[in-house]
């Protein structure tokens, strides 16, 4: 859990800290640097989203693993 939210906190402490800890929108008008960092976050939790998603799917599989990079 720590691995998969500490660039995530990383991320949301910059914004808070950029913003004043104001309750701000996604308006790349007024700040562009916070747009990305809130981007960021929620990329990171999709990110890790997919991660345990592919876990705990795969282990219901009983075919072999594949890799996609050879599909061996």
């Amino acid at each position: 859990v720590l691995s998969n939210s500490g660039i995530a906190t990383i991320l949301l402490v910059a914004v808070g800290y950029l913003t004043g800890w104001k309750d701000v929108c996604l308006d790349s008008k007024e700040s562009s640097l916070v747009t990305c960092l809130m981007g960021g976050i929620i990329g990171h939790y999709a990110c890790c989203n997919g991660d345990t998603w592919s876990s705990e799917l795969g282990m219901l599989s009983d075919a072999q693993p594949r890799l996609i990079t050879t599909f061996k």
